[in-house]
């Protein structure tokens, strides 16, 4: 009969791995308001939110103004951005083309890039808002 030696180190077992805990995706931005400035250059976009909101990744190709009121114009959000205070941005327009229309209307999608600071909550976005808003 063979005698076999126990082995003298063990490889450890490490503790089972906890499945990781998802964070609750963050409560949806809510638009408060909505400016447009277009008779005077440079035209720009003022968006206000219900929190503070991070502009890091803005995506202004995502928003459309469409002023079929005042200048017959198209414009795209993807002139320069700044924070007016925690809650608003004042995005500036570039104009994309002609436009026709009894208003100015703005359009954003899922995918502008502005996010809540406090839980990364996003904005789902507008379509054919009537400019002002509320």
């Amino acid at each position: 009969m063979l005698n076999i030696p126990a082995p003298r180190f063990r490889k450890r077992r490490g503790r089972a791995k906890r499945p990781a805990q998802q964070s609750a995706p963050g409560v949806a931005l809510v638009l408060e308001s909505a400016i447009f400035q277009g008779d005077d250059a440079p035209q720009w976009v003022q968006l206000g939110f219900d929190r503070a909101i991070s502009i890091a990744g803005l995506n202004g190709a995502q928003i459309t103004v469409v002023d079929g009121a005042l200048e017959s114009v198209t414009y795209r959000a993807t002139g320069s951005a700044s924070l007016v205070n925690p809650t608003t941005v004042r995005i500036n327009l570039v104009s994309i083309g002609p436009s026709e229309g009894p208003d100015v209307v703005m359009t954003a999608t899922g995918a502008t890039g502005i996010v809540a600071m406090d839980d990364a909550g996003t904005w789902a976005g507008v379509s054919d808002l009537v400019l002002p808003y509320p």
